[in-house]
């Protein structure tokens, strides 16, 4: 069975929970582009040009910021929620 489908089978088993981190994204008005912050995890922020990217870039970032002070969490969610953000 491939590391995928164990985690997938661990997950439904209840045997790990997966961490979901909340992030907020913001219009930069002096850019034009945005940027995102994750409330739980206090000095992790990113930017991007387009919304897409920056919710790319949000990964990578908590990926790097709890990869050494969270060893224990293997599997996350981030969830989004765009604050004055409105569909152009």
């Amino acid at each position: 069975m491939s590391k995928t489908l164990d985690k997938v089978h661990n997950i439904a088993r209840g045997d790990v929970m997966p961490k979901i981190f909340n992030v907020v994204i913001h219009p930069c008005e002096d850019t034009g582009g945005y940027w995102a912050e994750c409330i739980c995890l206090p000095g992790c922020f990113t930017d991007g040009t387009t919304l897409h990217e920056t919710q790319i870039n949000m990964f990578e970032s908590v990926n790097l910021f709890i990869k050494d002070d969270y060893p224990d969490v293997n599997e996350y969610y981030l969830n989004f929620k765009l604050q004055g953000v409105k569909d152009a």
